[in-house]
């Protein structure tokens, strides 16, 4: 029995009430642990609004978890998935390198590198730092030196 190391990245609905979810997010655990894989890491991102609309809805629970699987038992872990759309409505399973604790980076939340990214505020401020350290040039500098450059002559 050979065991691989994957993770799933699923939504819950929003259909599924917000006292529901960990019901939901539990089912998944559950259903992993019966076919014999072990959860090895588990995050959960919240509440998101999605890109575009899935299934007329506009907003899902997203969830992580990294696990060690045997391979047989992953094709029953995605049918159970499939047929559970009431309340996943979206999840992607992927093969993933296991780390040993020497090899880790200090984890940071997916959630934070997320809002790191998108967040606006945090953008801007770094935008006016870069803008603080350039050399500001007067238009008079760069009209003398243009004029410097085109009197000298062309050496061929």
């Amino acid at each position: 029995m050979n065991e691989t190391h994957y993770e799933i990245v699923f939504i819950v609905s929003s259909k599924v009430e917000e006292k529901d979810v960990p019901k939901a997010v539990e089912k998944v655990k559950d259903l992993i642990t019966e076919k014999g894989g072990k959860i090895t890491y588990q995050e959960e991102m919240g509440r998101k609004k999605f890109a575009y609309p899935i299934e007329h809805q506009k907003h899902g629970f997203y969830q992580i978890y990294e696990f060690d699987l045997p391979n047989e038992n992953l094709k029953t872990i995605q049918k159970e998935l499939m047929l559970n759309k009431a309340e996943i409505i979206r999840f992607l399973i992927i093969n993933k390198l296991p780390q040993t604790e020497a090899k880790k980076p200090p984890k940071k939340k997916l959630a934070e590198k997320v809002e790191t990214v998108l967040s606006p505020e945090k953008q801007e401020v770094s935008d006016k730092k870069t803008a603080s350290k350039k050399k500001k040039v007067s238009l008079d500098d760069l009209d003398k030196k243009l004029d410097e450059l085109l009197d000298k002559e062309i050496i061929q």
